[in-house]
């Protein structure tokens, strides 16, 4: 079920109108574009004999299980960095290649959650660029699945990552941010340091969340893991625009 919550009652013209006029979008993918490549990974490394049979994967999988427990989402970043350290060597990158190929494009975009291809294709003035902890190989099959311009992959400190963006493209600037975790939410306090600086002209941040009671009120709206309801906003807000002219 779609579903769309602002952090200021009242303000989700003001998210349209951000969104819509934006020329820059800084994407998370896992969670957020589609549901976790990475734990998909993970989890099937679970069903090979091989893995079950690897102490040091077994070890990873008990400390996954308590950091999980401790920390919740909070762990998935060092547990995520961890597992391709550890278990993606050069022989596991080149099967994940094969398998995220140009033959998959379609499979892959219907992977990404209701409503993401749609939405993304009704702001087709804006440079979208995903950011993520992922690896090349899953981040380049979804950056061509969904017609983003580009990527960048394991990052693991995505405040950083947002100041490299802003210095190749110091023309862009109004961005919008969407994410799903405390990495994430790093791109959108740092963009509104620059923001109060002068430094880019307009920032809206959307958080995707699980459900409606983890809407997050640190960014400017947040949605579930349907896009339908933020393109129906898009569309209202152009109509709106449109007929004011």
């Amino acid at each position: 079920m779609a579903w769309i919550k602002a952090k200021h009652e009242g303000d989700l013209a003001g998210v349209a109108a951000r969104l819509y006029h934006s020329n820059i979008i800084l994407s998370d993918l896992d969670d957020t574009l589609a549901k976790s490549p990475m734990k998909k990974v993970a989890y099937g490394f679970l069903k090979r004999p091989d893995m079950l049979a690897n102490p040091k994967f077994i070890a990873w999988c008990a400390k996954a299980a308590w950091k999980k427990a401790v920390k919740g989402k909070k762990a998935e970043s060092e547990l995520g960095r961890e597992f391709v350290e550890k278990f993606l060597d050069g022989r596991e990158r080149k099967k994940l290649e094969e398998k995220m190929s140009f033959d998959y494009m379609d499979e892959l975009r219907e992977s990404a959650f209701p409503g993401v291809f749609s939405f993304y294709s009704m702001l087709p003035n804006a440079m979208k660029i995903i950011v993520t902890r992922s690896i090349h190989e899953i981040a380049w099959a979804y950056r061509c699945a969904l017609d983003f311009d580009f990527s960048m992959e394991e990052q693991y400190d995505k405040k950083k990552s947002v100041d490299f963006i802003m210095r190749v493209f110091p023309k862009l600037k109004r961005y919008a941010i969407f994410g799903d975790s405390a990495e994430d939410e790093e791109m959108v306090d740092y963009l509104r340091f620059q923001l109060v600086k002068g430094s880019i002209d307009t920032l809206v941040s959307v958080h995707i969340a699980k459900s409606e009671k983890k809407a997050n009120p640190d960014f400017d709206c947040s949605i579930g893991r349907n896009y339908s309801s933020l393109a129906e906003l898009i569309s209202k807000y152009f109509r709106l625009s449109s007929s004011s002219q």
